[in-house]
């Protein structure tokens, strides 16, 4: 919550002087006078992105990744994780399931350390991540909030840095049997081809929970 006041202090505060900046300039502002102003705006501006920086706490509209540009190869691979029932079964997961885990973090976790864990540790941690997936996946099936991630000040919160769809905000698109496993997929497709509507998408599985007999 506090993550959320400050955000919404630090956007507020943005807006406004961005609002000052653009109306009409008063009569009798001097040069240097309205020059004071955008410096000031600017300095609030880079002290919020910086202090951002520093926290490493997104305060949107100032964030604390880094932004990287960079040339992609033809293909690409992303990480995957689905949920299993007893039947064996895959779901999608919502992304606020995981919550106060990031969604991207969590992911990015999985993708670079997770396989570089003894098989009992990455064992310990499928089973945390599908009691949290399934205590989500049955709040969801009662209508009730997923995480707590705008808690308290709902559509004011600030946003994530990247937006993701809220698969469950549909207790009837909520899968009905408990999850009781995990898979974790590499995912790789072409770029050009897959833009065009024409590339498959090439799965392969790196771990599940639990383990095949």
């Amino acid at each position: 919550m506090v993550t959320d006041v400050v955000a919404l202090v630090c956007f507020a505060g943005f807006v406004i002087g961005a609002l000052v900046l653009c109306g009409r300039r008063p009569r009798g502002l001097a040069t240097w006078q309205r020059k004071t102003r955008v410096s000031l705006f600017l300095v609030y501006t880079l002290g919020a992105s910086f202090g951002a920086g520093l926290a490493q706490h997104d305060i949107w509209p100032f964030v604390a990744w880094p932004l990287v540009a960079a040339r992609l190869p033809a293909t690409v691979t992303e990480p995957r994780v689905v949920a299993v029932d007893a039947r064996g079964a895959e779901y999608d997961i919502d992304y606020r399931a995981w919550w106060p885990l990031s969604f991207d973090e969590l992911t990015g976790w999985l993708n670079q350390d997770f396989l570089t864990l003894p098989p009992e540790t990455q064992d310990r941690v499928a089973r945390f991540l599908v009691a949290k997936a399934d205590s989500a996946r049955r709040a969801a099936r009662l209508g009730a909030a997923i995480g707590h991630y705008g808690r308290f000040l709902g559509p004011f919160a600030a946003p994530l840095f990247l937006l993701h769809p809220r698969i469950w905000s549909d207790s009837t698109h909520v899968p009905s049997e408990p999850f009781v496993g995990l898979r974790f997929y590499q995912e790789s497709w072409n770029l050009e081809t897959h833009a065009a509507g024409s590339s498959a998408v090439r799965r392969r599985l790196v771990y599940r929970f639990p383990a095949a007999p």
